[in-house]
């Protein structure tokens, strides 16, 4: 995306709809994401590559959750 990254979309998003629920993917592991600070520990998170089944396990898992789903601190 050109004009923002992924965190920054999220983030107004959720300023707009707070019961959005949000699921990351990148080509980074979730721990290098978090090492380099994209994304903060324990954000939902799918990396890629992935199966269209590991990506359906994924949302039902977050649709399933309470809330937006999103288990990140803010500080």
């Amino acid at each position: 995306m050109p004009e923002m990254g992924g965190r920054e979309l999220a983030d107004k998003i959720e300023v707009l709809y707070p019961k959005a629920k949000i699921l990351f993917t990148s080509g980074y592991t979730d721990s290098a994401a978090v090492r380099q600070g994209i994304l903060e520990e324990g954000t939902n998170f799918l990396p890629k590559p992935f199966t269209y089944d590991e990506l359906a396990q994924k949302v039902r898992d977050l649709l399933d959750t309470e809330g937006n789903g999103r288990r990140v601190s803010r500080v």
